[in-house]
């Protein structure tokens, strides 16, 4: 994330040079969010912050964190390190700390970046970072028009839901219905803008199975 001076001196440099696009930006509140995003390139993180009106954490793989030099730009961009192939209680907590103190916490809801046609089914840490700091959820839609280095991207805003809308006895399965409900709102996004990105149901079962009320 770009904080401080170089947000405001590199977001507009990176905005144009990428040509970056955010609709319904007047759904975006003000206030301390998880904001969940599709992920299509590694420039989501820095594009999304450029034109995002409030300062975003992001969760990155603690494998980009292994060279000095990427480790002092990712701090400076306001990244910090999560190790995916566990439940990192270190990541989800710092996560945790910054929502309290009235931070906006960005997170990549398919796990990786995912480059194929097909939304990736949704994790769960989504919903339950949501959850455990009582913070709504405002979906967004990553686009780009094309392939290649420069290519225009787009982020579509959706409306913030609060996940307690969804709530069931089963923390599992409110979990789930809140992950599914992120997944069918950026899908719902993407359609709005361009054709609808196909949904592997074999690999997306929650959707067969949940009903949005």
């Amino acid at each position: 994330m770009l904080l401080g001076t170089a947000r405001l001196l590199l977001g507009p440099v990176l905005a144009t040079l990428w040509r970056v696009h955010l609709i319904h930006a007047d759904r975006i509140p003000d206030e301390s969010l998880v904001v969940a995003c599709n992920h299509i390139s590694w420039r989501d993180p820095p594009l999304l912050e450029a034109v995002y009106p409030r300062p975003i954490f992001f969760m990155a793989k603690k494998e980009l964190f292994e060279k000095r030099a990427n480790t002092w730009l990712l701090h400076q961009l306001g990244a910090f390190p999560v190790d995916r192939s566990r439940a990192d209680l270190k990541a989800i907590k710092q996560a945790l700390r910054l929502l309290k103190e009235g931070q906006c916490i960005g997170i990549f809801f398919e796990g990786t970046r995912n480059k194929g046609p097909d939304l990736l089914e949704a994790k769960r840490g989504v919903a339950m970072l949501a959850i455990q700091s009582h913070r709504r959820i405002l979906p967004i839609a990553a686009a780009t028009s094309s392939s290649g280095q420069l290519a225009k991207q787009t982020f579509i805003v959706g409306n913030a839901f609060d996940p307690n809308e969804l709530y069931t006895d089963s923390r599992e399965a409110w979990y789930d219905r809140v992950a599914t409900r992120v997944q069918s709102d950026v899908r719902d996004l993407l359609r709005s803008e361009s054709p609808a990105p196909r949904i592997d149901h074999r690999r997306c079962p929650r959707l067969e199975s949940e009903k949005r009320p």
